[in-house]
């Protein structure tokens, strides 16, 4: 028996264990469940023959013996922890503290349970526990699990076969959220080798409007799973902007999906920062599903070592009138690797689309290399949509003037590098997330160079 059917075998192992505890859920949950383990089991971990995986390899997890963490567990808080002793906010994730920063109202998850103690509000509205409102909400049946494709994609399939605990955000017709919403996704596995599997379903009614950041926080020496998948409704005329910061350890593997249902006149912003995780997979997909639908999709991804960061996006452009915009850009140092992969997919009758992408990368070792394939799928005739994609190394020019005028060559490569991602960082709209994002980005930049990782 190979180790990958091994692994496999183990999680079907969980699976029924799961069932036969008393904690599976409503009868909708475990039909759901059964039918995500399913395709699993079907479809197997990807390898690199599959064509959406070429460049990224996840035999190091297919092969690995990735225990559950946190499958149906009780709540921690009042009632005791999942910890020997009390968790102090900063005290082994520096970090969290930064994070922490935001105001607004906050949820914060450890290793996949949610943690009354570090969050600032157990329920305000609709922002809540998602292990709450699979006990009590019937609405949930309707949305959770329905979006992310877990036909297609393995990993979510195996989230679902197993999700227990989460976030759920739902905005009431032509209301605002509060003014930030901030979940927090703190890894720090008791053992080697944990799978954690965060799972949020985000919901904007009718009008509604709000502002919701995704943090995941790790450990650095810890090797761990994240396995996360975030499903967004947008109805008629909402409008989310959304933030994903991924911090894990720099031992973990994180691998997420989030994907993006969008009804008339409804506006979707993202911004992703990937500034953690020896292995990580964002894919983000976006289904513009009706007329009037627009999307901004902005990221940055910057790694050293011998990291490996690939970003996937698709966007459906799926009825007439849509507009969507990319940006993303990657900070390659050391021995890293980066993949960006953008598809834009305009369907037959999506006339009047109008789709921009750009793909920038910086190669800041000679040892580092990045892979990108901008896409382009037209089925409609009067459309207007344009990609490009660069791959280079600094301004030799710009950085003799920085040099001539008095800067070190380290510090005035430092200074290039984080010039070619603030437009980016610019535009976002939330102030507090924009400075937090500066904060972190910058001192990384400067601190890469100073150990020789850039050049």
């Amino acid at each position: 028996m190979t180790a990958v059917a091994k692994a496999t075998d183990q999680y079907v192992a969980a699976f029924r264990e799961l069932e036969s505890s008393g904690r599976a859920g409503p009868s909708w949950l475990q039909q759901l469940r059964r039918e995500a383990l399913e395709r699993f089991t079907e479809r197997g971990f990807p390898t690199r023959k599959d064509e959406e995986w070429k460049y990224t390899d996840v035999s190091s997890i297919a092969r690995g013996s990735f225990g559950l963490s946190a499958v149906g567990a009780p709540p921690v808080g009042a009632q005791g922890g999942h910890r020997s002793r009390p968790y102090e906010v900063g005290e082994r994730i520096g970090l969290l503290s930064s994070v922490q920063s935001l105001e607004g109202v906050r949820l914060v998850f450890v290793d996949g349970v949610w943690d009354q103690r570090l969050s600032s509000a157990a329920k305000a509205g609709e922002v809540r526990r998602l292990a709450d409102a699979i006990a009590d909400d019937p609405r949930l049946a309707d949305d959770l699990g329905r979006w992310a494709d877990v036909q297609r994609n393995p990993f979510a399939a195996l989230n679902t076969a197993f999700v227990a605990d989460g976030a759920l955000v739902r905005v009431p017709r032509r209301s605002a959220g509060p003014a930030l919403i901030h979940l927090v996704f703190v890894s720090e596995p008791g053992q080697e080798r944990a799978m954690i599997q965060p799972r949020t379903l985000i919901i904007l009614e009718a009008g509604a409007e709000a502002t919701v950041v995704e943090t995941y926080v790790g450990e650095g020496e810890v090797e761990y799973l994240t396995n996360a998948v975030t499903e967004i409704v947008l109805q008629e005329g909402a409008s989310l902007d959304h933030y994903k910061l991924m911090l894990e350890g720099m031992s973990a593997a994180h691998v997420a999906t989030t994907q993006v249902h969008q009804e008339r006149d409804s506006s979707f912003r993202s911004f992703s920062l990937a500034l953690g995780a020896r292995l990580a997979r964002n894919d983000l997909n976006v289904v513009l599903d009706a007329e009037g639908a627009s999307c901004h999709l902005e990221g940055i991804a910057v790694a050293a070592g011998r990291q490996h960061i690939d970003n996937h996006t698709s966007i459906d452009h799926a009825k007439p009138h849509g507009t969507s915009r990319q940006t993303y850009k990657t900070l390659l140092g050391g021995n890293s690797t980066g993949v960006f992969s953008g598809k834009i997919l305009v369907r037959p009758g999506a006339q009047r689309t109008d789709a921009e992408q750009v793909n920038r990368n910086l190669l800041l070792s000679q040892r580092a290399t990045m892979d990108t394939k901008p896409q382009l799928e037209i089925f409609a005739d009067d459309v207007r949509c344009t990609h490009g994609a660069t791959v280079g190394r600094l301004d030799t020019g710009a950085l003799f003037y920085l040099q001539s005028r008095g800067l070190e060559r380290r510090e005035a490569s430092a200074l290039l590098t984080y010039g070619f991602a603030a437009d980016v960082i610019e535009r976002q709209r939330s102030e507090p997330v924009r400075a937090l994002i500066e904060s972190l980005l910058f001192p990384w930049v400067q601190e890469s160079f100073q150990s020789g990782e850039m050049e």
